[in-house]
């Protein structure tokens, strides 16, 4: 279970840096 959390950590980690970056791009 403890590695299920890790991935879904990884997945959130994932996600909020690819709105970052995406947010970036639009506001270009």
């Amino acid at each position: 279970e403890k590695e299920r959390e890790s991935q879904g950590n990884a997945y959130i980690y994932f996600n909020n840096k690819l709105a970052k970056i995406t947010k970036a791009i639009r506001e270009d």
